[in-house]
């Protein structure tokens, strides 16, 4: 999968869903979406996907703790 740019509202969409969880589903999504950015740094995905999942990751941590 090549994105030719990052959609944003995926990004504000992750972030809806994570805020109406609660505690260790909470952690669960973040850590989930901590594995996505590995995954596709491990597999050498192309740089605007490896970024769109680290943005994913880096909004969750910011708005939901570290």
């Amino acid at each position: 999968m090549v994105m030719s740019e990052i959609d944003p509202e995926f990004v504000k969409a992750s972030v809806k869903l994570c805020k109406g969880l609660k505690g260790p589903e909470r952690t669960d999504f973040i850590e989930d979406a901590l594995v996505d950015y590995k995954w596709t740094a491990y597999v050498k995905s192309p740089r605007e996907v490896q970024r769109h999942f680290r943005d994913v990751f880096t909004k969750l941590v910011k708005n939901f703790g570290h």
